[in-house]
């Protein structure tokens, strides 16, 4: 990941929970 803060890591466990839909 290109960026490390609050608002890219809630994005990246976002799309981890798309991924487990």
């Amino acid at each position: 990941h290109l960026q490390n803060n609050q608002l890219t890591g809630t994005l990246n466990v976002l799309e981890d929970l798309k991924l487990q839909d």
